[in-house]
């Protein structure tokens, strides 16, 4: 794929222009990660958006998806297949009930039986990797790492 750049100082106001002989799931990817910046969380009866380069993971509790921050957590009115289907491939599902922002990554520790415990930068949470989920997980995290 070819990116050209035109910066034209009277033209107001900015635009994003896509050519292609065909729709591909990379050119997907690239119009969902572009528009996919927030979300919608509440706090105490209160929404507002959420800047998911913030999130560290995502997951449910008592029939509520919440999504985790370094210091909080905030409810959503999301399913997390619903969540799969809106965020930028950052984001990657490991397990039933979990969603999380490889960006946030710090480490991924190798626990017993194969499960595997991610921790995140600056945080004290923690998430496991469900031994059918980590074939996907792996497959994205080296596809990210090239």
């Amino acid at each position: 794929m070819k990116i050209k750049i035109l910066i034209d100082d009277k033209h107001e106001p900015d635009e994003v222009t896509l050519v292609t002989s065909k729709m591909t799931e990379e050119i997907k990817q690239l119009v969902k990660d572009f528009n996919s910046k927030t979300l919608l969380a509440s706090d105490r009866g209160n929404e507002f958006p959420l800047n998911l380069d913030d999130v560290l993971f995502f997951d449910t509790g008592d029939a509520v998806v919440y999504a985790h921050l370094v210091h909080a957590s905030y409810p959503t009115k999301y399913r997390l297949y619903e969540l799969e289907t809106l965020l930028p491939s950052n984001f990657i599902r490991v397990s039933k009930s979990t969603i999380v922002n490889v960006k946030k990554i710090k480490s991924i520790q190798r626990g017993i039986s194969s499960i595997r415990e991610i921790e995140f930068h600056n945080s004290q949470k923690s998430v496991y990797v469900s031994r059918k989920y980590y074939p996907l997980f792996r497959d994205k995290m080296e596809e990210r790492s090239i």
